[in-house]
């Protein structure tokens, strides 16, 4: 029972004051209240007192929840307990997380069709396969062509590093190069200042396909043992030549022969 009244007055001291409180922000997508309370209460550090106010974000469901957490000190259990009550969110700060995820999920799925990459900024999927600074150049395009931040201007209340937490929904964009091979690029979160605010992405390993929807090959272990069918000869030559150029170091050798027939060119590859 006394445990339960010290809860119960740590909690409702928080209606009084602030001023020990620190703002923390969790993701949580599609949870129960149960599991955002956890969540809550799972993002106070260790062996840490205090109150602490925790937003939990669900980008699911563009929805906040603000949580007020007590921790302290229990002397008869010689270790620390913890307690979560859900508390209303300012307007304000919802407003603007609500606002701020719609138009970063409006933004992407602008992109999931295939977003044309120019031939100056890259000419070809299997270009940026092995190309970090390549790689950033599309997604430098791909920021540039995004209207979020000016839309609904830089987040204020809601902090970059929450935004950033838009990671956990794993979004997913294509893009379509000059020669008609394509590749896909995950969203990782966010960087920079409230200023100037860019998406960050990454290569999607094993996405990278050429105009014919062959896999480009990431990896030595995608490269050979290779199969893949082709439109032209052309298109079997530039695969031939990628594979055996990367993957055919030191004494890992990849063979690759073609094969005409009504269907198409064959490639096959395998190490010797």
């Amino acid at each position: 029972m006394k445990k339960l009244i010290t809860i119960i007055v740590f909690l409702a001291a928080g209606a009084a004051t602030n001023a020990n409180a620190a703002d923390i922000w969790e993701a949580c997508n599609s949870c129960s209240d149960s599991q955002l309370r956890r969540t809550a209460m799972r993002a106070i550090p260790a062996n840490t007192t205090g109150l602490f106010y925790v937003y939990v974000m669900d980008f699911e469901r563009e929805t906040l929840q603000k949580y007020r957490v007590a921790t302290f000190y229990e002397p008869r259990d010689g270790g620390y307990q913890s307690a979560a009550r859900a508390v209303p969110a300012e307007s304000h700060i919802r407003y603007e997380f609500e606002r701020g995820v719609s138009a970063i999920k409006h933004d992407i799925a602008a992109f999931k069709a295939g977003t044309p990459i120019p031939e100056d900024v890259a000419a070809s999927a299997f270009d940026i396969v092995h190309n970090v600074l390549l790689q950033r150049r599309v997604s430098d395009y791909v920021n540039e062509h995004l209207t979020i931040w000016q839309t609904i201007g830089a987040p204020v209340s809601v902090p970059l590093m929450a935004f950033g937490k838009i990671v956990d929904l794993n979004f997913i964009i294509s893009v379509t190069f000059s020669d008609g091979s394509t590749a896909k690029l995950a969203l990782r979160g966010l960087e920079g200042s409230l200023t100037e605010i860019r998406y960050t992405f990454e290569l999607v390993e094993g996405s990278a396909r050429d105009a014919d929807g062959n896999l480009i090959p990431s990896s030595s272990t995608e490269a050979a043992p290779y199969v893949g069918v082709f439109s032209t000869q052309v298109f079997a030559n530039d695969m031939v030549e990628f594979i055996v150029r990367w993957y055919s170091e030191g004494g890992a050798q990849v063979q690759c022969r073609s094969e005409v027939s009504s269907g198409g060119v064959t490639v096959t590859c395998k190490r010797r």
